[in-house]
């Protein structure tokens, strides 16, 4: 739906219409891609950072149970 919008218009050929659809089809799937790419980049941040969290918090119970 939203592809035909960006290509509807007065005096388009079959043609040019074919090949307007194809290159806002081509826009959008590298625009998902790259949301794709960095979604996947901050999943792999934040997995590390939960990561150095779980550490961090392990040493602190391990002082913990050791003080008591």
């Amino acid at each position: 739906m939203e592809l035909q919008d960006r290509i509807s218009g007065r005096n388009v050929t079959d043609e040019m219409q074919k090949r307007k659809y194809r290159n806002e089809e081509r826009k959008m799937r590298i625009k998902y891609e790259k949301s794709i790419v960095n979604l996947k980049q901050q999943a792999l941040i934040l997995d590390s950072k939960i990561g150095f969290e779980e550490s961090q918090s392990k040493d602190v119970l391990e002082i913990k149970l050791k003080l008591e």
